[in-house]
């Protein structure tokens, strides 16, 4: 069983479900005014709930660009103008799947995966590890919210699921 089998699974054992909303990059967090097309991403609102329909915690999520039906990477290095407003047009409307009639979202097991990814050294008392992550100083702004952050999703999973639901899902992405 892979990784994200076993998250999968261990998350469906524990009753914890997500809802997706896609989010158009302009209302994005990550949206910037005037920024050039290349920095655009696919953007959802994702929020993860205990058994009892509970909230456990809602995040920003994104893909790349490369995530688009249209995304060419030999279009990407010299882009055409049609191929600049297919990657605006996309990146503002949720898109569908080529081929199919599924639309393109992140997974429980791609949310739930980078969450307890982010999260794993936070149980320290400090932001050093979190801070280091990203290369900062821990005492920095962004090394104090960055901390501050994930310490707040470890804090949601432990009240909604418990220390050993925590570590259920902890083991279950042995990575």
């Amino acid at each position: 069983m892979t990784e994200f089998n076993r998250l999968v699974e261990t998350a469906r054992m524990l009753g914890i479900t997500m809802e997706i909303v896609f989010v158009p990059w302009s209302q994005s967090p990550n949206a910037k005014p005037n920024a050039p097309w290349q920095e655009r991403s696919l953007n959802w609102r994702a929020t993860l709930r205990a058994s009892s329909g509970a909230e456990i915690l809602t995040t920003p999520y994104r893909f790349s660009l490369g995530h688009c039906p249209s995304y060419d990477e030999q279009l990407a290095r010299q882009p055409t103008p049609a191929f600049i407003e297919r990657m605006v047009r996309e990146t503002e409307t949720p898109c569908v799947r080529p081929g199919t009639n599924t639309v393109i979202q992140p997974s429980i097991e791609d949310v739930l995966g980078n969450v307890l990814s982010i999260t794993e050294d936070v149980d320290d008392t400090t932001c050093e590890s979190p801070a280091a992550d990203l290369g900062t100083h821990p005492d920095s702004p962004l090394g104090q919210t960055t901390y501050h952050t994930r310490l707040s999703f470890v804090q949601a999973l432990r009240a909604h699921l418990g220390e050993e639901g925590l570590r259920e899902l902890r083991q279950a992405t042995d990575w």
